[in-house]
């Protein structure tokens, strides 16, 4: 695979059931045993079960490459961005729904990028946008590329986007290790679980807290409200998965869009899942 590793402003990525952990049945205690018995035991029963729940979503998590050309004053220009996308789907010829940041797959910051750097706001025309699936900015094994098609997108401020692969790929997960409620809403100190390829080539879990369910910083007349988390969120984070924990199970709850400030921000920006299922599920089309 082509290698190109690139820095953008913005950060800028049901097959299996989930894991089920068997546990031998000790034998009775006396009740001098009983009295010395850890009293954490029943806690480490239950993080055994999410945990493995994290473990198989994670294998859904995978690195979105954007190759862009452009035609502008001087010529053919490459452009290669990367995201994160979530494989969550399967449809009946077998190929794979995944989902990322309408940003991710889109022109618009890269085009502002080059119009402003190298020519001074000269329109520039798209040639044509070429996706898939890498193991990160690193990986030069073209082989082993899955190609994908854009489906549909919806602007900002819900920036979402559905990808499907051109083919059926093999051994692609598609996680049931989570539950998708409609109706699910955030609280302020939910726990939080983001899976993105950070820097474009790095699979990383980051986990942190809700500390905002309503914010509405940068579109206050037409977001529907931000989920903030206070989870690390780098460059190429953008349109992973957003997970809360409650008790022994996850919800899905919202797809990373960005972060505040500088890239390792530890103030990360979400759409909530409300807002973005109607998109995920290809609703009129």
């Amino acid at each position: 695979m082509k290698k190109t590793l690139t820095a953008l402003v913005t950060a800028a990525c049901l097959t299996m059931a989930p894991t089920s952990v068997s546990l031998q049945t000790p034998p009775a205690a006396t009740v001098e045993e009983k009295k010395e018995r850890p009293k954490h035991n029943r806690k480490e029963k239950e993080d055994i079960h999410w945990q493995d729940k994290l473990d198989d979503i994670n294998r859904s998590v995978f690195c979105v490459r954007n190759d862009t050309t452009y035609f502008g004053i001087q010529g053919i220009i490459n452009q290669v961005g990367h995201g994160t996308g979530f494989a969550y789907k399967k449809n009946e010829d077998g190929r794979i729904y995944l989902f990322t940041n309408k940003h991710v797959v889109t022109d618009k910051n890269l085009k502002t990028f080059f119009n402003s750097i190298f020519f001074n706001d000269i329109t520039i025309g798209i040639v044509e946008y070429k996706y898939s699936l890498v193991q990160g900015t690193f990986d030069h094994n073209l082989e082993d590329d899955i190609s994908l098609e854009l489906v549909r997108t919806k602007d900002a401020p819900i920036d979402t986007a559905v990808l499907l692969t051109k083919d059926i790929p093999e051994n692609l997960h598609v996680s049931e290790a989570y539950i998708v409620d409609p109706n699910f809403e955030p609280k302020l100190g939910d726990q939080t679980y983001a899976f993105g390829c950070h820097f474009g080539n790095i699979k990383f879990m980051t986990s942190g807290k809700v500390g905002n369910v309503n914010d509405t910083a940068d579109y206050p007349t037409e977001v529907p409200g931000y989920l903030l988390i206070d989870g690390t969120v780098n460059f190429g984070a953008s349109g992973g998965p957003i997970f809360i924990r409650r008790g022994n199970d996850l919800y899905l709850a919202g797809q990373t869009g960005g972060y505040l400030g500088s890239s390792g921000s530890n103030i990360g920006y979400a759409s909530k899942l409300k807002h973005l299922l109607p998109t995920w599920e290809l609703e009129n089309d």
